[in-house]
């Protein structure tokens, strides 16, 4: 099981962090009720970036990291399993989700 927590992650902060934590909160607490369930289960935290260019669209301005930068800082918070990139800045749909 994976949980996606999205964002543009630009200059990280205590306020991402703080979100990325509760979402592993949340990811723990679903493998404990699981597991008292009697099933095995490892719930992942995956990080969705969204492209530069579509925060630009949507919202204007510029950027201080690049893609790649924002990957580097996610990949070192020890609450994110995974990192996955050109996350539409829009509702997600199922086909995306089940990419």
């Amino acid at each position: 099981m994976r949980i996606l927590i999205c964002g543009c992650w630009d200059l990280m902060h205590t306020g991402h962090f703080n979100a990325i934590r509760q979402v592993s909160t949340i990811a723990h607490e679903i493998e404990k009720e699981k597991q008292l369930e009697g099933e095995t289960v490892h719930v992942e935290v995956v990080a969705g970036i969204h492209p530069n260019k579509e925060i630009r669209r949507v919202k204007g301005g510029e950027f201080v990291c690049s893609e790649e930068e924002k990957e580097t800082m996610l990949r070192a918070c020890k609450w994110v399993d995974d990192i996955v990139h050109d996350v539409p800045y829009k509702p997600l749909t199922v086909e995306f989700l089940d990419k």
